[in-house]
C-alpha cells in the first residue's frame, strides 16, 4: 500500500463507510475506489478535493495525515 492508499482505508473505516458508499459519493465505480486503496492511486485533483469534503478535512490536515503515515512506515522499516 502507498501512503495515500493507507490513509484512504483508515479514513473510510474511521467514518464507518463501505468502499461502495465512498465510491458512490465520489462518482466512481467500487472497483476504481478499491484499486485506490490497494496501490498507488491515480486520483484527479477534483477527486482529491471530493475526498477532503467527504471526510471534512482541510487541505493541510489531509496532507499532514499522509505525512504521519509516511513517518510511521519509515519507523517500521527501520526496525
Amino acid at each position: 500500500m502507498t501512503d495515500l492508499s493507507t490513509l484512504l482505508v483508515k479514513l473510510r473505516k474511521d467514518h464507518g463507510l463501505s468502499q461502495k458508499q465512498v465510491a458512490t459519493r465520489l462518482a466512481v465505480s467500487r472497483q476504481t475506489y478499491s484499486a485506490w486503496e490497494k496501490h498507488c492511486p491515480d486520483i484527479s485533483l477534483a477527486k482529491f478535493f471530493a475526498l477532503q469534503a467527504l471526510y471534512q478535512l482541510e487541505t493541510i490536515t489531509f496532507l499532514r495525515l499522509i505525512e504521519e503515515i509516511m513517518q510511521q512506515q519509515q519507523v517500521k522499516h527501520a526496525d
